[in-house]
């Protein structure tokens, strides 16, 4: 039966994970309707999950109907059963979902006494960059991050549980899922939480007790992943087994070309993906040195883990979700003290300043775009004094991207969130230190989020996703052009867009210009990086211009030959106006 004093702690509880949940909907949902998919990475994972779903075959993800062997198959099958939900966000549902739960485990962490750091941890957590491009887009790191958490959490249980038995197979359970997200590369960094909470955890079981916990949570753990690594190689045959279990040794050696950096590369990644809360956290880093053994595990998460990134060739700035969890626990640790601290004022008001600054840009966001040449034609004369041959040219796309504003975004929408940003800087700047500091920068994130979906998203969009011109390819396959990709530019957007598991991949120009000979209709999808290759797939024999637009910096063709074009010539674009 409860006690008095458990009621209004429960009730607190309950109050903040409510909270945790509205922040996580405004912060999430809004991506799921406001756009389409936009690379890197997210077109081909919802391509991936689409084709599960579409051809029934869960055993080896697929796309464009041949084996997929970069990532094993949990996010895949979660992403399509998301997608029933929302087409084509089957992925972003799963990282919101994977974010809220994240978010919520944290305040598991800390102590009862610890009541204020436990409320504030899913917010700082929440409203990190890392968490935003996790949770607004398909990707895998947001449910990696959600397993990683709830094993280190399980672990810590074991420790200091009298029969850790089943806490040690939760741990290896959480551990194992996390591995069929994304790979083995989990186990590094919860094993470093783990030795390292030996120094502040008090066991109460004997090591005997715990080796045998272990052991069956190891079982559990190789018998999971197993279950499917075994039948999958087996089946994917000696190429597909080859390439999955070779690429993680391939990524932190560098012998697989998959976004290699030199070391460094986090040393200037880190302070953009931790925003608005790097110098929080690196005050709290400061602070937790000085106590080292209450915050030791969090420590050899954070910078251990920081040190092990460092180390694999491959790098990309949304890894570094593998010590976010640490890094918002030592803050909320941090900003909750009760000890008055100058360095901790010194970081808060710095980024209080930091986000008025921003909240200012945002609100003049309709003066700068109306004013948009004479803006950059200053920051080009200001540039040429350091760089002489500097030339603020703008990339292909972005003239597209600033003519998709509306007015009411930009005029309206932004002055109104720009204020709101305004005044979570100020609730900052004055309590500078507290939960009341911490509750203005969250303001402030929440503003700027409703921006980026309300008022960027949606000039953004149809250069990035190319909906356009998606669109226009499907209306000639609908005439009956039998629509074939150059290469493999477009990870699977076209399968989805044309319904089609298997699309005919030309690798070469010779073999596109062969395909183009057939007196079949046929239009093949030319990816353009460069201007010299827009004129190489313009210049092939027979070549008629079906359609053309943008995505992201590239342009992009439907080349078709003349069969092609007599199914609608009525369809084709008009010829492009002679140079002057």
């Amino acid at each position: 039966m409860p006690t008095e004093t458990s009621r209004p702690a429960a009730a607190g509880n309950l109050r903040s994970a409510a909270l945790v949940l509205a922040l996580c909907a405004v912060l999430f949902v809004p991506g799921f309707f406001v756009r389409g998919l936009w690379s890197p990475d997210e077109p081909r994972y919802a391509a991936v999950a689409w084709q599960m779903a579409h051809s029934g075959e869960f055993l080896i993800p697929k796309i464009n109907d041949e084996y997929y062997n970069q990532k094993p198959p949990l996010f895949f099958y979660l992403a399509a059963a998301g997608h029933l939900l929302v087409p084509a966000a089957g992925g972003r549902i799963v990282e919101a979902a994977a974010l809220a739960a994240f978010a919520l485990l944290l305040a598991a962490f800390f102590d009862p006494r610890e009541r204020t750091a436990a409320r504030l941890a899913p917010f700082i957590a929440l409203t990190a960059l890392l968490s935003f491009e996790s949770g607004k887009f398909g990707v895998t790191d947001g449910a990696l991050m959600f397993f990683l958490t709830l094993g280190v959490l399980l672990g810590r249980r074991a420790l200091a549980s009298e029969r850790p038995l089943r806490a040690w197979c939760g741990c290896m359970l959480a551990v194992a899922l996390g591995t069929l997200v994304k790979g083995p590369q989990i186990v590094p960094f919860a094993a470093l939480a783990l030795a390292a909470s030996l120094a502040d955890v008090e066991r109460k079981a004997p090591a005997r007790a715990h080796l045998a916990g272990l052991a069956a949570g190891t079982l559990l753990y190789l018998g999971l992943v197993g279950a499917w690594v075994v039948p999958a190689c087996i089946a994917g045959g000696e190429s597909y087994r080859a390439e999955l279990l070779g690429q993680l040794w391939g990524r932190v050696t560098g012998a697989r070309q998959s976004h290699n950096h030199p070391w460094h590369y986090y040393l200037a990644q880190a302070p953009a993906g931790f925003l608005p809360w790097t110098l929080i956290f690196a005050a709290a880093a400061v602070q937790a040195f000085r106590r080292p053994r209450p915050n030791l595990w969090l420590l050899c998460w954070a910078v251990g883990g920081f040190v092990l990134l460092s180390g694999f060739a491959g790098k990309r700035m949304r890894y570094l979700t593998m010590i976010l969890p640490a890094c918002a626990l030592l803050a909320a640790r941090y900003a909750a003290a009760s000890d008055p601290d100058r360095l901790r004022k010194l970081a808060i008001r710095a980024t209080a300043a930091a986000l008025a600054a921003a909240g200012l840009a945002l609100a003049a966001t309709g003066a700068v775009l109306s004013n948009f040449d004479a803006v950059l034609r200053a920051i080009e004369t200001v540039v040429r004094v350091f760089r002489p041959a500097y030339s603020a040219e703008l990339p292909l796309g972005a003239a597209e991207v600033l003519a998709g504003f509306s007015r009411f975004g930009a005029w309206v929408l932004a002055p109104l969130l720009g204020l709101a940003v305004l005044a979570g800087a100020r609730v900052a700047w004055r309590a500078a230190t507290g939960a009341a500091a911490v509750r203005g920068i969250v303001l402030s994130c929440v503003a700027f989020s409703l921006a980026f979906d309300l008022v960027f998203t949606p000039a953004l969009d149809p250069v990035k996703s190319a909906a356009e011109f998606m669109a226009r390819t499907a209306e000639w396959s609908a005439r009956g052009a039998d629509i074939a990709l150059y290469q493999n530019d477009f990870d699977g957007l076209f399968n989805m867009r044309l319904s089609r598991e298997r699309l005919a991949v030309h690798p070469t120009r010779e073999a596109a210009a062969q395909a183009l000979a057939s007196p079949a209709p046929t239009a093949i999808v030319f990816l353009c990086r460069r201007p010299s290759e827009e004129a190489s797939f313009r210049s092939l024999q027979g070549a008629v211009l079906l359609a053309e637009g943008l995505k992201s910096n590239h342009r992009v063709l439907l080349i078709g030959n003349q069969a092609a074009a007599a199914l609608a010539p009525e369809a084709l674009p008009p010829p492009a106006a002679p140079p002057k």
